[in-house]
């Protein structure tokens, strides 16, 4: 601002002092060179510097949009904890499951509301990280037995076949091992 202030009274002086004989002063008007101002480089604040804060979960009203936002938190927080605010049962299930399997741990799977969803969550726990022991965790002798016989199926250990309680889950395990 300055310079430009500079540059205009510096006009109107060198204007005024040809003005005296009414010829046209064929002197050419000196230029003064106009420095170029620095970049100025302002440093971003604290508020800037700082990350991007993580959308609050709860103040989402859709529950479909809350519960993704919960299942998104844990995956990328790679704990259970967000997946224990989740209200649908399917999305929860799939949120712990996840979690159980990362961490290698199937008592995460005791976070469900109802024992159906435990025994689901153990058996699936127990069959990707072929698991036979997780097995034992599934109250439900049916799901049990599924859950060991292709456990021991998947393994090709016949002697795990003998472990199984229910005799037709038996049967089919050393028939396919």
């Amino acid at each position: 601002m300055k310079v430009v202030v500079f540059l205009l009274l510096l006009t109107l002086v060198l204007a005024g002092c040809t003005q005296g004989t009414g010829e046209a002063d064929i002197t050419p008007t000196p230029t003064v060179p106009v420095e170029q101002p620095e970049e100025t480089i302002i440093p971003p604040t604290e508020e800037v510097m700082e990350e991007k804060p993580r959308e609050n979960c709860a103040e989402l009203i859709n529950v479909y949009d809350r519960d993704s936002c919960y299942l998104r938190e844990s995956r990328d927080t790679e704990t259970s904890d967000p997946c224990r605010l989740i209200d649908k049962d399917s999305t929860k299930s799939e949120c712990l499951e996840s979690i159980a399997i990362h961490q290698n741990d199937p008592s995460v799977c005791q976070h469900h509301r109802t024992t159906t969803y435990q025994n689901s969550c153990y058996k699936n726990v127990a069959i990707q990280l072929t698991n036979f022991e997780y097995c034992s965790l599934i109250d439900e002798a049916g799901l049990k037995a599924d859950c060991q016989e292709k456990i021991a199926i998947e393994r090709g250990d016949e002697t795990l076949c003998d472990q199984i309680t229910i005799q037709r889950y038996k049967e089919s395990c050393h028939d396919k091992t």
